[in-house]
């Protein structure tokens, strides 16, 4: 007993004097940084806050004006009281780019480009045979055509503009739905629209839109 009492005791200042020496060591190591790159980031950081700084206090970076397209100010940039506010052609507000001429053609531009980037990232998943149609859809319904109605209410949308919205949907519908087998030229093609619209069984993206300006003015008429 006494034997095994000295061996822990032994052991015990043995393993101390380990963690002592080792902690120092690394310590020592971790705080030791060669000068050049000492200086390099104290610049940095430094250099990063009197940025952030500036662009804090100064209004002009935070704030543009835009004009109407009917407008005939020459210059490019307005004055007042000293500052000078960047004049635009467009800004995004809250999600969302408004236009000088009201135009929702770049916007619905931008909700386009916006989806094709995420449907290009699905690609592979919705052409998929292992997973279910089913899953498909709702990965669709979730993960990309919420893209489009988002601020919508407000929306007088151009034939033209509901156009590229529902080829842009049905795009989507055949690469989840795929091609089918038509037995009378006995040759696989691909499904026509009313067939989509078919088999999706919703409502498309554009009634989907007017469905959300009708309950919009709803609220406000009740309002």
């Amino acid at each position: 007993m006494i034997q095994e009492e000295t061996i822990y005791t032994k052991w015990n200042v043995v393993k101390d004097a380990i963690k002592t020496v080792t902690d120092t060591v690394i310590g020592k190591q971790k705080r030791t940084r060669k000068p050049w790159f000492n200086n390099s980031c104290k610049e940095a950081f430094s250099r990063r806050k009197e940025v952030k700084n500036q662009l804090l206090n100064d209004p002009t970076n935070k704030e543009k004006v835009m004009t109407n397209k009917k407008c005939t100010i020459p210059k490019q940039h307005i004055e007042l009281e000293g500052y000078t506010f960047r004049r635009v052609s467009q800004f995004k507000y809250l999600g969302s780019i408004i236009t000088q001429d009201n135009e929702l053609k770049t916007e619905v531009s931008s909700r386009i480009q916006l989806a094709n980037k995420g449907y290009c990232g699905l690609k592979k998943v919705l052409k998929s045979r292992t997973i279910s149609k089913n899953l498909k859809i709702r990965m669709y319904t979730i993960l990309l055509r919420p893209i489009f109605p988002y601020g919508s209410e407000t929306w007088a949308l151009k034939k033209s503009e509901e156009k590229r919205q529902g080829v842009f949907e049905r795009k989507v519908l055949r690469k989840i739905y795929g091609a089918v087998f038509d037995s009378e030229t006995n040759e696989w093609r691909k499904l026509h629209n009313y067939e989509l619209q078919m088999q999706f069984q919703r409502s498309d993206i554009v009634k989907e839109i007017t469905k959300r300006r009708l309950m919009w003015v709803g609220r406000g008429m009740l309002a």
